[in-house]
């Protein structure tokens, strides 16, 4: 009998490392129907309890990538109740998978158990020497805390579990228990399906937060990996990409990478494939292509959105009803509005609902309503400190404003916040709608926040002096496209040559405002000026993410400015520095164009 039972422990382990890259190589539900014949087979044995608790808890991810949320949670709370007087950390692995399923399906099994997230979370920055079982224990306890973290919109919480899990970029076997990654292009012997997946964490963490090219690195480093990374796994590092160009704003980047995704994930209802999908969905979204965004989001969600997690649910439930208020189909909007209005009842989700209430509203005419809704939703947002959400309602109240004045101002303000906190797909929609409202008034005069990302660095080129012709050498662009990029810099901030837009911008900055911070944040606002995200900053300091941003902090404070943008046109960021040394002693000329400055070095750091 003993023997049965070591038998019996030792498959369930092997089971739990397994499940997550086999259901993302194959078909979760065939493999959740395997754990499931495997618990019937263990049954109520007492000596068998870890087994069953460790095949639960494979069960419930098996569950959730093949998006049956709630069949999840029913995993979650049998583990919980084979976990009992087993170690505390199979106790807090069993912990967290409850906490993960709870803010996927809106179950409250944690809260009826007394589990909660700040209890769980480990004391230390990172792994440590001990056994190998131990290790990829960790490591899935941590995948599944950040997994619960990000599905409730704790960002830093999940940032602080993937950072501690001492994991290089792209890396997809276990630490070796030093605390250190593995060391470069050694090739692991076998994927871990923990490492793996907080790698994909990290890059829809990077998608949230504006870093969508974050992500590439992580696809490299699959790629370079020496085992055979599942296909869906590059799906969703590709699907980021896509959601990236959108960000950007780069219209037919988008479309072709989308239609790849698109093409590849097809009737697959897998938690990866969906999630890819959701991501070409909210980047229609930040294009403005509403209607096209609802038609894929009702297709992949399936019915009543069920094979969306909550947090998805929600927002892509405010996407189909804001589409169907938008299309004159109100009735309809407020159907889909009333099977949306339980999601209320959670916090993460009530945002999202709220704002569709105010975009029927507004259709209705009801615009002082609309307003309230768009004020309590920031209200709710703040309270979760999601500020993502909270831009989200304060450009919706701003776009319902009937004065257009105050509506455009109001409007700079919030792209200029998202800019400053690297939000780019709040600060794309901000200047999108901007730019609607300045087209009917030239009066209206903009900021560098809401130029898209093409036009800031044709400004910045601009303002070192290049001309047209030598801006679509560096560039490879059409003089054309420059001409036009260049006349529209002019025309949104309000400037009516080139030596007022360098005036404005001062690429070369001001030697003074250096003296006013420490070495290390000068070093930080040079790299901000040359156009660096906080994540950029970091890898170029070697840093933590969090460090870079008390330092950025820091400088906004001492230079006493309130965005990003504020900072370059203060201080000289490394590119103009170069610049301005390569530049002493040689001889200016004009430009045959336009009469515009030369310097003689290369442009080296991106705007």
């Amino acid at each position: 009998m003993a023997r049965s039972t070591d038998r019996d422990r030792e498959q369930a382990r092997v089971a739990l490392d397994a499940t997550l890259v086999s259901v993302f190589s194959g078909d979760a539900a065939d493999h959740l129907s395997r754990l499931q014949g495997m618990l019937d087979t263990v049954g109520a044995d007492p000596d068998a309890a870890e087994s069953r608790t460790r095949l639960a808890v494979a069960a419930a991810m098996a569950a959730v990538i093949a998006c049956r949320f709630d069949v999840a949670a029913d995993y979650a709370a049998r583990a919980t109740d084979a976990a009992v007087g087993l170690s505390a950390e199979l106790t807090r692995m069993v912990g967290a998978v409850v906490l993960m399923t709870d803010a996927m399906a809106g179950t409250a099994n944690a809260s009826r158990r007394g589990i909660t997230l700040p209890a769980l979370l480990p004391g230390d920055s990172g792994p440590r020497r001990t056994s190998v079982r131990a290790r990829r224990d960790d490591l899935l306890t941590r995948y599944l805390l950040a997994e619960a973290a990000l599905s409730v919109a704790e960002f830093d919480v999940a940032e602080q579990l993937i950072e501690g899990a001492g994991l290089a970029p792209g890396q997809v076997s276990a630490p070796t228990g030093d605390g250190e990654p593995d060391a470069a292009g050694a090739p692991p012997a076998r994927i871990d399906g923990a490492a793996l997946t907080l790698q994909l964490l990290r890059a829809r963490l990077s998608a949230f937060r504006g870093r969508a090219a974050h992500a590439r690195v992580i696809g490299e480093g699959f790629a370079a990996a020496g085992v055979a990374v599942p296909e869906r796994a590059f799906l969703v590092i590709d699907a980021i990409a896509a959601y990236g160009h959108a960000q950007a704003g780069d219209r037919r980047a988008f479309e072709r990478a989308a239609a790849e995704v698109l093409a590849r994930a097809r009737d697959d209802a897998n938690y990866l494939s969906v999630g890819s999908c959701l991501y070409v969905g909210w980047g229609m979204r930040t294009l403005g292509q509403l209607q096209a965004s609802a038609a894929l989001l009702t297709a992949i969600g399936g019915p009543g959105l069920a094979r969306c997690k909550l947090w998805d649910r929600a927002f892509a439930s405010e996407i189909i009803i804001t589409a169907a208020a938008q299309r004159g189909d109100l009735l309809r909007a407020e159907e889909l509005l009333a099977e949306a209005t339980a999601l209320s009842s959670h916090l993460v989700a009530a945002s999202a609902v709220t704002r569709a209430r105010g975009a029927i509203a507004a259709m209705r005419g009801r615009l002082e309503e609309a307003r309230a809704h768009a004020v309590a939703s920031v209200h709710l947002d703040e309270a979760v400190g999601s500020d993502i959400e909270a831009l989200r309602g304060r450009h919706l109240h701003a776009s319902l404003d009937p004065d257009t004045h105050r509506a455009a101002a109001a409007l700079r303000r919030i792209a200029s916040e998202a800019d400053r906190l690297g939000i780019e797909s709040v600060r794309a929609l901000a200047a999108r709608d901007w730019r609607r409202l300045s087209a009917n008034d030239p009066s209206i005069v903009g900021d560098i926040s809401v130029l898209s990302s093409r036009e800031r660095e044709i400004a910045a080129l601009m303002a070192e002096g290049h001309s047209n012709p030598a801006i679509a050498r560096l560039r490879f662009l059409s003089l054309g496209t420059v001409k036009s990029h260049a006349a529209e810099v002019l025309a949104v901030l309000g400037l009516r040559s080139r030596v007022h837009l360098a005036a404005l911008l001062a690429p070369v900055g001001d030697e003074d405002a250096a003296a006013h911070l420490s070495p290390r944040q000068a070093q930080v606002a040079r790299l901000i000026a040359a156009g660096l995200r906080n994540a950029e900053i970091a890898s170029r300091l070697g840093l933590s993410e969090r460090t870079v941003e008390k330092h950025v902090s820091a400088v906004l404070d001492r230079l006493d400015v309130t965005s990003r943008a504020a900072v370059a046109a203060r201080v000289p960021h490394e590119a103009a520095s170069r610049e301005k040394d390569a530049a002493s002693g040689e001889q200016h000329h004009s430009d045959a164009e336009d009469g515009a400055v030369h310097r003689t070095a290369a442009v080296g750091e991106p705007v």
